[in-house]
């Protein structure tokens, strides 16, 4: 009688242990789903607050549809712009894409362009061999690297043509994270006919650009207080410098200072949680309407 209660009891404590096992796992599976639906919904709605500061990137680029110089004292050039929200808040920055050194130029067999490069990857203490590695990436050829692509696994195709966006170097031969972060900053992805902003590019990519123009005209250039307000202003300058007007053989087909190619860096956070976009923007002003978004995509860190 006594074994047989025994194993009535101990039946019963397989049978709640069971029970309390399956619980606990339907328990966990609920409450993962309640936090899988909450983190799709905190998604949507980060995606929409990301969608609504980029409908304020056209006003904020609107100093740039007028004609006049481009230059990092307009709205457009504000840093920090960041704007509470409920639990969390959106953040923005616009940058001047013709800031930067087109990427695209290296299709060209151009020494001038290979030198302003070189001088740049140098400053950058970033090696020669990866410039080459780019110039045969965008190589419409392309024959004599493929192989090296092909044997990856997976296997990678190299571009043979201009970048849409920079980031595709970083399928490029010998592109590592680390040195994809130190020339991000500086190069763009742009149509061959673009051309270099003396207003908005950094210091480092000035020198070698205007290297070949006199030194007078680089040191003022460089130690400017003021936007340079027309190309011909510049020419004249060189002109009186040189006292020639025979200045056909300096890059000035390079330099503007104008710009029609911007970049928004946008960010949303809600709840602890992060979304962050990139759009580019184009500015035609003999269109309807003037800025346009040419392309968004997701940024992950």
């Amino acid at each position: 009688m006594r074994r047989d209660t025994g194993a009535v009891l101990i039946n019963a404590l397989v049978i709640v242990l069971a029970i309390s096992t399956i619980a606990a796992a339907l328990l966990t599976r609920a409450e993962l789903a309640r936090k899988h639906g909450t983190d799709a919904q905190a998604g949507h709605q980060l995606a929409l607050y990301l969608d609504g500061i980029e409908l304020l990137m056209p006003a904020l680029l609107e100093s740039t549809t007028d004609g006049s110089a481009v230059h990092r004292g307009q709205p457009w050039a504000r840093a920090g712009l960041s704007y509470p929200i409920d639990r969390g808040q959106v953040a923005a920055s616009i940058d001047d894409l013709q800031g930067r050194l087109n990427v695209n130029w290296l299709m060209r067999d151009d020494p001038y362009v290979q030198d302003v490069f070189a001088q740049v990857f140098s400053q950058l203490h970033v090696p020669q061999s990866l410039l080459t590695a780019i110039t045969d990436y965008l190589d419409s050829g392309g024959s004599g690297v493929t192989g090296s692509y092909l044997s990856r696994d997976p296997p990678v195709l190299p571009r043979g043509g201009p970048l849409a966006l920079v980031d595709e170097l970083r399928e490029v031969d010998g592109m590592t994270p680390d040195l994809f972060a130190i020339l991000q900053p500086v190069l763009a992805a742009l149509p061959m006919n673009s051309r270099i902003n003396l207003n908005t590019a950094p210091d480092i990519l000035l020198q070698a650009v205007l290297a070949p123009l006199p030194a007078e005209v680089v040191g003022e250039v460089l130690n400017r207080e003021t936007a340079i307000q027309s190309m011909s202003e510049l020419r004249q300058r060189t002109v009186e410098i040189l006292e020639t007007e025979d200045i056909d053989d300096l890059p000035f087909d390079r330099m503007t200072v104008n710009s029609n190619w911007f970049v928004a860096d946008l960010t949303a956070t809600l709840d602890g949680l992060r979304q962050r976009r990139r759009a580019v923007f184009f500015i035609d002003v003999t269109s309807g309407t003037p800025i346009n978004l040419i392309y968004r995509w997701a940024v992950y860190d």
